[in-house]
């Protein structure tokens, strides 16, 4: 068993897409893409009908992006009730697809004509110890969440759509925080993003357990 191999066992091989045939293409898959993870499928994967079976994989409709992810973030939110300290990054990123034809499912970013969806992503880092420069030295952990949306298109008048964008973007920082869920078992300083709010926002990023 090669290394890449080993890596996709390892991360994705508890995965339940409710199909044999899917888990084993999802572990196959991502160790091609961890030999070349910078590269298109077509780079990365020069096999034909292993390539076929990517595309198939991706255009399934029974494959959720949180399926695919939930053994990996189980793993490293275990990981992290160890003793220690660590810290909890989160950023969005705009994913565009503008370059394509409209897309159903899209929606638009921060260009008026552009087109994708957003990914809010805690990757959660273990400090091992702060050097003489007062600097962590840190070991990542792997994803604590991740959380994906489409902004809806803008609607009503001018003021409308200016207080809907205001809302999107308070949104964006605020209530998509991907640790709503497992603040309250990891016992993480939290605060209630407004009276009816669902998602918990960390309101530090280095804890100790």
């Amino acid at each position: 068993m090669n290394t890449a191999y080993a890596w996709a066992s390892r991360e994705f091989g508890g995965v339940n897409l409710s199909d044999a045939r899917l888990n084993r293409r999802l572990v196959s898959t991502a160790a091609h893409i961890r030999e070349n993870p910078c590269g298109t499928l077509t780079r990365t994967i020069t096999d034909k009908p292993e390539l076929k079976g990517a595309y198939r994989f991706f255009k399934n409709k029974k494959v959720k992006h949180l399926d695919i992810l939930q053994p990996h973030l189980e793993k490293t939110r275990r990981a992290c009730t160890a003793a220690g300290e660590y810290l909890l990054l989160e950023d969005t990123t705009e994913c565009s697809f503008s370059q394509r034809d409209k897309i159903s499912g899209m929606g638009p970013l921060t260009l008026k004509t552009s087109q994708g969806f957003l990914a809010h992503t805690c990757l959660a880092m273990r400090i091992e110890r702060w050097n003489d420069a007062s600097s962590p030295e840190l070991t990542v952990m792997g994803l604590f969440g991740q959380e994906r949306w489409a902004r809806e298109q803008a609607k009503g008048s001018v003021a409308q759509r200016k207080k809907k964008k205001r809302q999107q973007k308070r949104a964006a920082t605020i209530l998509r925080s991907p640790i709503a869920g497992v603040a309250a078992s990891f016992q993480l300083p939290a605060r209630r993003p407004g009276r009816n709010g669902r998602w918990w926002r960390i309101e530090k990023v280095i804890y100790s357990v």
